[in-house]
């Protein structure tokens, strides 16, 4: 029979999975409804997927961002999501323009590959949580009843 601490430890972790959903989600939607229709169509039509190399992820209690290298000469490449939403590139593009170059367009795409990917993850693990914690609640009510059965108070 499941104990008090497997059930608290696969609540616990149901939050857990849960918060990194909605994490997820509020970085897809901040690339495809925020970033990606600011940028210049220009730009746009000269992103290659390939171009992204190194891409990493950060989640931490003080924001959230995604960075890698870039282009043929490396440029370093960031979005930042939270405290507040912002992007930057060391190329010169950037610098000059001071918006969404065909880097960060390149990275919020493959970013977004992968986030959606991952998500499929998230909610197939969320289910079987969801589901182990209703057959440990389902089996603790039944050994209670039984209990209860065996020893009336």
């Amino acid at each position: 029979m499941a104990t008090d601490p497997d059930v608290q430890k696969l609540i616990s972790s149901l939050k857990d999975l849960d918060e990194w959903h909605g994490q997820m989600l509020t970085i897809l939607e901040l690339l495809d409804k925020r970033l990606l229709p600011k940028a210049d169509p220009s730009v746009v039509s000269r992103v290659s997927a390939t171009d992204v190399r190194n891409l990493s992820f950060y989640f931490g209690t003080k924001g959230s961002e995604v960075e890698a290298n870039t282009g043929t000469n490396s440029y370093h490449t960031r979005i930042t999501f939270a405290p507040k939403p912002a992007h930057g590139c060391t190329c010169p593009d950037w610098a000059q323009r001071r918006r969404a170059c065909k880097h960060v367009v390149a990275v919020a795409h493959k970013a977004m590959e992968i986030l959606a990917r991952q998500e499929q993850d998230v909610l197939t693990a969320l289910g079987k949580f969801r589901k182990d914690v209703h057959d440990l609640a389902f089996n603790v009510d039944l050994a209670l009843t039984f209990s209860h059965d065996q020893f009336p108070t």
